[in-house]
């Protein structure tokens, strides 16, 4: 019992390291992702959303240009939180307007979830895994 406890206990903190180690890709993770912003989404933003939330307009207090910085660009959860619900709700645009195609919808959709959200479907943590451990 002693020594299994000795080998939760060690790989617990083998874990812990590993995270402390990829920091430095986090932060990789970070400027990609705000790379990918600017090259793949701020231009779909720009044709269908920047009439009523950028170039000085902040309708519903959202305007999407007043992000000065690509680390407040990724750090704002609550602003790209309510993109992704109003996007995927059909709410945003609105019926009235041009929309963006779905697969600019998709791109959109995908860039919140995994460079805001740092979403990755490759770890995926099932609860037999974790009684496992």
């Amino acid at each position: 019992m002693k020594s299994s406890g000795r080998f939760l206990i060690g790989s617990w903190l083998a874990g812990l390291l590993l995270s402390a180690l990829q920091l430095p890709s986090g932060f990789a993770a970070e400027l990609s992702g705000a790379a990918r912003f600017h090259k793949d989404v701020e231009p779909i933003l720009t044709e269908y959303c920047y009439d009523c939330h950028g170039d000085g307009a902040k309708k519903g207090g959202v305007a999407f240009d007043e992000l000065k910085s690509d680390k407040d660009l990724l750090a704002n959860h609550d602003l790209w939180w309510n993109a992704l619900n109003y996007l995927r709700a059909g709410l945003m645009p609105p019926a009235s307007k041009p929309r963006p195609t779905k697969d600019e919808q998709r791109l959109i959709a995908n860039w919140i979830k995994t460079s805001v959200f740092q979403f990755n479907r490759k770890i995926q943590i099932r609860a037999g895994d974790v009684a496992a451990a």
